[in-house]
């Protein structure tokens, strides 16, 4: 006879009601959970910081060894040994091939017949765990590092004069425009961000910290959002970190700015500056080379920010033409306007629309006041500059860009809403100038239309080699198209009279419109040079393109993807 006590499936049951020690058992399984999830974020940190410092040590191996392809595999093993990595790497000596097109994995020609010019160092090391091995995991993971240097030379260039003769009262009318704000700056504020350059890695890599992309990479970064303050803050700490002369008037500038433009004023880095050169790189790991070899202009990279957010905004600039005319600009999209160059890197300027208004009563003609408001309406394409040679000759030729200034067209006529006329999406409908001349004959009321259009080809492929002493000094080229555009449109000046007037009214209107057109031709055709001015902060003029190189680093090996 069993006794009740011993009863297994009464033992079963009590155990089952049984709750005391429940939350003992569930702490050692949460413990357990923790423990295993800090020893997971602790190895993981670990192995990254391995990565980043296996990275920058194989990157020094190869830009080592890119300088003696011949003996690229001694050199490379010293380096790293002098890192304390002394496990054998791979080491191949090639020709590499700067060209987007080619796949990443095969513009390293390692062929015998390759003129070696290239060297990438492969090297892969095992990485202790620290807390695994007390949980029964794996102790140790397997990391490698792969860099590619080139003996390439790279220059930094951009479309665009900078401030060339203009007012800063027109600069801040231009730029605030398209900031959609209203800046104060002085011309000595713009003055000082037109004479300073900064280093562009470190730039970069400060641009990097304030849009939050530290552990990406230069890719990543150009596919981010920055703000204007975290543009004007990351040239500051940049500057700061590699002074360029007296940088006072350029920090004042960018203080203002960073305190006078909106928070919602961003844009993409790649509608700023081209990255595409080191666009694989993660962020901070690019040994630097000597500072300030390669470097943007700041007034540039201002400029391009506001042309970056500038589509869709219009930007009023009578105040900067005349006051009889009125004048108001819309950008389009653009692309990157500076650039980190290879050859075969192309940079281009923005599309542009301008619309001028004439207006103004004339002295008596033939005894006849004569009112004209006058609209004309002028569309700029796109310009280009190309990377066509880095020479790298001290006593000669530095860098060749080709450039090709762009089309644009001129014609009396306006564009019915500011919408339509800053939607580059479309092409807008140019609503004629029916009745852009009034007078009054024989108490009888006219009104005359204008007419007339004047189309600008882009000018035909210009070689610009840029010295050493342009470099150093900021020179400007410009390569001029076909003509004056404004200039060109004056000359086809065609009235419009209505029908109708009889053969007395006629007789009268026909000589007054003869002397009224020399008078608008006097006017007209002068705007040339005052709207080429106007449009020069945008890196834009009518029929010409300028661009300036800002550095170019020559014989030193470059990491390249």
């Amino acid at each position: 006879m069993k006794e009740p006590g011993l009863n297994p499936y009464a033992l079963l049951k009590r155990f089952a009601r049984d709750t005391r020690g429940v939350a003992s058992v569930v702490g050692a399984l949460v413990a357990i959970l923790g423990l295993s999830l800090s020893a997971l974020t602790l190895d993981v940190g670990h192995l990254y910081l391995a990565k980043r410092q296996l990275q920058g040590a194989v990157d020094a191996a190869a830009l080592a060894a890119a300088g003696d392809p011949v003996n690229a595999n001694a050199i490379a093993a010293r380096v790293l040994a002098a890192n304390g990595y002394t496990q054998p790497a791979t080491v191949i000596a090639g020709a590499y091939t700067a060209d987007t097109s080619i796949p990443i994995a095969n513009r390293l020609d390692t062929g015998s017949s390759a003129q070696r010019n290239a060297v990438r160092v492969t090297q892969t090391i095992a990485v202790t765990s620290i807390l695994a091995p007390f949980l029964g995991a794996n102790g140790s993971s397997n990391i490698a590092a792969t860099a590619t240097a080139s003996q390439i030379p790279v220059a930094s260039f951009a479309i665009g004069t900078g401030l060339a003769t203009l007012q800063n009262g027109q600069l801040n009318a231009l730029l605030g425009g398209l900031l959609g704000t209203t800046l104060s700056l002085s011309l000595v504020n713009y003055q000082g961000l037109a004479s300073t350059n900064v280093d562009a890695l470190t730039f970069l890599n400060q641009l990097a910290a304030q849009v939050g992309v530290t552990a990406g990479t230069y890719g990543d970064l150009a596919n981010a959002n920055v703000t204007m303050a975290q543009l004007a803050t990351a040239i500051r700490t940049a500057l700061n970190i590699h002074p360029n002369g007296n940088d006072s008037a350029a920090l004042d500038a960018l203080n203002l700015i960073s305190l006078q433009t909106p928070a919602a004023a961003s844009a993409l880095v790649s509608k700023i500056v081209d990255t595409a050169l080191w666009q694989s790189r993660h962020i901070g790991s690019i040994v630097q080379q000597v500072p300030g070899q390669i470097t943007l202009n700041v007034f540039d990279l201002v400029s391009a920010m506001a042309r970056a957010y500038g589509p869709g905004h219009i930007a009023n600039l009578s105040a900067g033409v005349g006051t009889i005319i009125t004048t108001k600009l819309a950008v389009g999209s653009p692309m990157a306007s500076v650039a980190l160059a290879r050859v075969g890197t192309t940079a281009s300027t923005a599309q542009a629309r301008l619309a001028l208004g004439i207006s103004l009563t004339t002295p008596p003609l033939l005894g006849t006041a004569v009112s004209v408001n006058l609209p004309i309406f002028v569309e700029l394409a796109s310009g280009s500059a190309t990377v066509t040679a880095i020479p790298c000759r001290a006593d000669g030729t530095m860098v060749t860009l080709t450039t090709a200034s762009q089309a644009a067209s001129a014609r009396f006529g306006s564009i019915a809403s500011d919408t339509d006329f800053a939607n580059f999406g479309t092409n807008p409908v140019v609503q004629p100038a029916s009745a852009a001349v009034k007078l009054t004959i024989l108490t009888i009321p006219i009104a005359v239309g204008v007419s007339g259009t004047f189309p600008l080809a882009a000018g035909a492929p210009t070689a610009q080699n840029f010295t050493k002493s342009d470099i150093d000094n900021g020179i400007v080229h410009s390569a001029s198209g076909n003509g004056g555009l404004l200039s060109g449109l004056a000359g086809q000046i065609h009235f419009d009279s209505p029908g109708g007037l009889g053969g007395v009214i006629t007789a009268l209107l026909n000589p007054i419109l003869d002397l009224l057109r020399p008078l608008l031709v006097g006017i007209i055709a002068p705007l040339d040079g005052t709207v080429d001015t106007l449009l020069r902060t945008l890196g834009l003029r009518l029929g010409t393109i300028d661009t300036v190189v800002h550095g170019a680093r020559c014989g030193t090996p470059t990491l390249v993807t």
